[in-house]
């Protein structure tokens, strides 16, 4: 069987983009045949280590994402779709022109993966979102395949569209390759340069500028760790999300530039994980998360993290002890997560290696791959 991979981008900084880039070579180990398409163009784009790697990389570089006829025109120009058994989307815009394109064949196949969270816990939904969801409702169903990346995906689309068969195929992370990628990592000069010290508690923080993200929770656990006189420092890892300026502006009104900083450009991969692999503690208290890609890499560099009880996150700790867990929105819950880890330096290593050991056994990207693979052989 051969696959395209239909995605909206590769860029870097993107869990579904991560997790496509990390499967690539597995897929050719396994001896599966995977191209991949990416949909718009991106500035800082996976696409083009993957072509350095021998990966079969098209891009249609569409700039008009809804101006769907004409997108499908740019994709056919660039790819032969009639070389391909299965058409594989990824994320809202790739299942939809994965269906769109398919639209017209009775042989080929579509197989689409569900990597947010749906629509079932939102609240009424507006116009322009009632036009999103009717579309995928109908295009996106008729797609043979339907792959959740969590069971609380599954769940979500199968309450708001009524879709049944869905299947999960949990997110991997490469865990050996994260554990190559830190083993070496100088800790101290890596936190000096972050203009951390020795006498802080460093906390760091991987995810996108985005409300559902649950920064300014944070931000008001870190506030009153301070009042309570603990000195902690956080780095929030990111530049991507409309959130950016309203949270630089809380900062400033607790009182905390000079204990909370924001990246101001896209943290490349590497550097995170030596971040991560210096920090005292991984925190992403976010209050909706589909699996939590960043959260299983922060786990793997055996990184004491703290979690909230939302979606995919319990999913990925499980009953495993490996992350603290607090309720979302939860300040107060935050704080005192934060604070047993300053103060029991012994339970912030065996939380660091329950994390690493959950995901190893769970959710290593050999088996993950395994089961796409499984998921192909199914469709064929």
């Amino acid at each position: 069987m051969k696959v395209l991979c239909v995605a909206e981008t590769l860029g870097r900084g993107g869990g579904a983009e991560q997790l496509i880039y990390a499967l690539a070579p597995h897929f050719r180990q396994m001896g599966v045949e995977v191209h991949y398409l990416a949909l718009f163009p991106y500035a800082d784009d996976l696409g083009v280590v993957m072509a350095q790697q021998g990966h079969q990389v098209f891009r249609a570089d569409i700039t008009r994402p809804w101006q769907l006829w004409d997108g499908c025109r740019r994709v056919k120009q660039v790819v032969n779709l009639d070389d391909y058994d299965l058409l594989w989307g990824h994320l809202y815009f790739g299942n939809l022109y994965a269906n769109l394109l398919n639209l017209f064949s009775s042989t080929r196949k579509t197989m689409i993966t569900l990597h947010s969270e749906g629509y079932a816990q939102l609240p009424r939904l507006g116009l322009k979102d009632q036009v999103i969801t009717r579309l995928e409702r109908h295009l996106c169903g008729r797609a043979q395949f339907k792959c959740a990346v969590s069971k609380a995906v599954k769940q979500d689309y199968e309450a708001f569209f009524g879709w049944s068969g869905l299947d999960v195929v949990h997110n991997g992370v490469d865990v050996r390759a994260i554990e190559t990628c830190v083993q070496d990592v100088d800790r101290a000069a890596t936190r000096r340069h972050l203009n951390v010290g020795d006498e802080d508690f460093f906390v760091v923080v991987p995810a996108r500028f985005v409300k559902k993200k649950g920064h300014t929770y944070l931000i008001r656990a870190v506030r009153r760790l301070q009042d309570k006189g603990y000195s902690v420092k956080a780095y929030f890892a990111s530049a991507q999300g409309p959130e950016r300026e309203a949270l630089l502006a809380e900062i400033e009104q607790l009182g905390l530039a000079s204990r909370i900083w924001l990246s101001e450009a896209t943290v490349p991969h590497e550097q995170l994980l030596a971040q991560i692999k210096s920090a005292d503690a991984v925190v992403i208290p976010s209050l909706r998360e589909p699996f939590g890609i960043a959260a299983a890499e922060a786990m793997a560099c055996a990184a004491p993290t703290v979690l909230t009880k939302v979606d995919g996150f319990c999913e990925l700790v499980g009953d495993s002890g490996g992350a603290s867990m607090v309720a979302p929105a939860d300040v107060d819950g935050l704080a005192d997560a934060i604070e047993e880890l300053i103060r029991d330096p012994s339970a912030r290593m065996a939380l660091g290696r329950s994390g690493q050991e959950r995901i190893r056994q769970k959710f290593d990207i050999r088996s993950c791959a395994e089961a796409w693979a499984n998921e192909f052989r199914r469709a064929a």
